[in-house]
């Protein structure tokens, strides 16, 4: 899904020069509008809609609820596409935002599990301060490009009791790549006790040992983040499929190592040094081509996963 408004989709603009003055026509209702001779020749979207109503009855409206009353509404497609939840007026939103406060669930959960797996991969946990007032957020925050798995995070927040939004965001430094699904939550109870609880990773494994499939769950997150499956020829000719799960913190890799080892799994850990190229030394964690099967059949990711297609 495109951003962004692209004018070659619309064709050539309606120009008129009438008086001395440049006018176009609008592609929507066909009314002519003053444009300045220097947005002629700009490239952009100037020049094809007189107003942001003609833009959306172009594009068309599409028909949802209202997330806190109910209400029937109509929305602009691309809106309807970008955000999860709509609203059919300030006065729902705010109720919606500020209504009833459910606590933070920082008890033993697989949900939970599964969070700080995704958080300790791609995932980010930080406190920042913005604005003229020198504000402090507490944000959790995961983009990737795989809808499937922003859902699975998303639904895993909410269940522990955050309020996440999701939508898709494109980079501007970024053009040409592919938007991401970004997922955002806030949350100062959480991101204290995460900063606390992965401070140690010995207090992390007990915490994930007092979860339901804690291990499960944790391995799951943090194969989807850092995980990468692939499938290829070996020097035989035969089919060779290889799992590879990438990380740079070494306190982090040994409790995986531990965790895969535990759930019965053969693995080996490869170190690429890269110290003299001013990086952190990357390993490697292999699971044997005789485990993969058996990895995905308890693991159950939700990408990278070969066998989810064939169920």
């Amino acid at each position: 899904m495109k951003l962004k408004f692209d004018p070659s989709e619309l064709g050539e603009r309606e120009i008129y020069r009438i008086g001395g003055k440049y006018y176009f026509r609008c592609k929507n209702c066909g009314k002519l509008k003053y444009i300045r001779p220097a947005d002629l020749k700009r490239e952009g979207n100037r020049g094809y809609f007189c107003s942001k109503n003609c833009w959306y009855e172009y594009f068309g409206r599409v028909e949802t609820t209202c997330a806190y009353c109910g209400k029937k509404i109509t929305v602009p497609k691309n809106k309807f596409l970008k955000w999860k939840t709509h609203y059919c007026s300030t006065e729902c939103y705010n109720k919606a935002r500020s209504g009833l406060r459910v606590p933070v669930k920082l008890e033993p959960l697989s949900e939970l599990a599964y969070v700080l797996g995704v958080c300790l991969g791609d995932g980010c946990v930080k406190k920042y301060v913005v604005g003229k007032r020198k504000e402090t957020r507490y944000s959790i925050i995961l983009a990737v490009e795989h809808k499937e798995f922003a859902d699975s995070f998303t639904k895993a927040l909410e269940t522990v009791g955050l309020r996440p939004n999701i939508f898709l965001t494109q980079r501007k430094d970024r053009p040409n790549e592919n938007p991401l699904w970004r997922v955002e939550a806030r949350s100062r109870v959480f991101v204290e006790w995460y900063n606390n609880i992965t401070s140690d990773f010995s207090k992390l494994e007990e915490f994930l040992r007092k979860c339901p499939k804690g291990f499960e769950e944790f391995i799951r997150g943090f194969y989807e983040s850092e995980g990468h499956y692939y499938e290829g020829l070996n020097k035989y000719g035969g089919r060779q499929r290889n799992l590879h799960i990438y990380n740079t913190n070494k306190g982090l890799v040994d409790l995986v190592v531990k965790i895969l080892k535990e759930l019965g799994f053969r693995i080996t850990v490869r170190v690429d040094r890269r110290e003299h190229l001013g990086r952190k030394d990357k390993y490697c964690i292999r699971v044997l081509a005789k485990d993969i099967v058996k990895f995905f059949a308890l693991i159950k990711p939700v990408i990278k996963n070969p066998y989810k297609k064939r169920k």
